[in-house]
Parts: structure tokens; C-alpha cells; sequence
């Protein structure tokens, strides 16, 4: 398991506990964990973190902050992957 992905877990067992102060605690450690992943190069930790951020935020607040994360420009996947890019085909 990948250091990002550590404080992400955390983040969700916070939640979890369901007490005071524990959202403003998950949404630091998603934070960290995103940090982390970007740091990494790790996408799909990246893309873990910002999902549990924006599902956070959303139920906390309706704020669209890391909502806006998941819709950006950040994750290139064909990319990272190393897909294919897709040529329309001749006829």
C-alpha cells in the first residue's frame, strides 16, 4: 500500500467514528493524501483522495471545490495509462 493511500484510510475511519471534529480531520487527511499522490505520480490514489474529498465536502457543506478537482484537467488518464489514442478508422 502506497504512503498516499495511508492517510486516506485514516480520513475514512474518521468518518466512520461519526464524532465531533472528525470531518474537519478526514477532510485534512484526504488532503494529505492527495498531496501525497500528486507528489507520487499515483493517479489512481489521486483520484481516490479527490473522490472521498468531493463526496466529503458535498455532504459537510455542498461545497464543489474538490467536485471541480474531479472534472478538471488534473488526471490524464490515456496518458498515464500508456492507452492507445483511438484514429477513426478509414472507410
Amino acid at each position: 500500500m502506497g504512503t498516499a493511500e495511508l492517510p486516506r484510510i485514516k480520513g475514512e475511519l474518521l468518518l466512520a467514528q461519526r464524532v465531533s471534529g472528525s470531518a474537519a480531520a478526514a477532510e485534512d487527511h484526504f488532503r494529505q493524501a492527495l498531496d501525497w499522490a500528486r507528489r507520487q505520480g499515483a493517479v489512481s490514489w489521486e483520484l481516490r483522495a479527490v473522490t472521498n474529498l468531493a463526496r466529503l465536502q458535498r455532504d459537510q457543506n455542498g461545497s464543489t471545490e474538490a467536485m471541480e478537482l474531479l472534472g478538471g484537467p488534473t488526471i490524464d488518464l490515456p496518458r498515464v495509462l500508456k492507452l492507445p489514442t483511438s484514429k477513426p478508422q478509414r472507410r
